[in-house]
């Protein structure tokens, strides 16, 4: 099964690129990606005569019947591995990663208002 996505780039420091997939609402970052630059169409030479037989063959098409597919509502769409139960916060948010909270960590102003009189205090204060 394919899904639609959105190009929306390349990896400025490696090969890959990224697609936002809009049917599970996910970036997803293809990794060592590896292109088949070989020409084999050069390789394989049709003759005439098949290309007279080809083009003499009759085609007929058969209507095809799509069945129209339903879009779930977003709270419905979980994984099997995730249960809805077992999701901590607002779904809609996102994954947030530990790379994304030393980020915000990393933005914090590391100016403390009182001294810590001890190493138990120190330690004990949140950033």
């Amino acid at each position: 099964m394919s899904d639609e996505g959105v190009f929306l780039g390349y990896s400025s420091v490696g090969k890959a690129y990224r697609i936002f997939n809009k049917r599970i609402l996910v970036v997803e970052e293809s990794t060592h990606v590896v292109f088949d630059e070989s020409d084999k169409l050069s390789e394989s030479k049709i003759e005439e005569d098949e290309i007279e037989a080809i083009q003499g063959v009759e085609t007929k098409t058969i209507g095809e019947r799509v069945e129209p597919q339903e879009d779930f509502p977003r709270e419905w769409r979980y994984s099997s591995s995730h249960p809805k139960e077992l999701i901590l916060g607002d779904p809609s948010e996102g994954v947030r990663t530990r790379h994304r909270l030393r980020k915000e960590v990393s933005h914090s102003a590391f100016i403390s208002m009182i001294e810590p009189m001890s190493i138990d205090q120190a330690l004990g204060d949140e950033f």
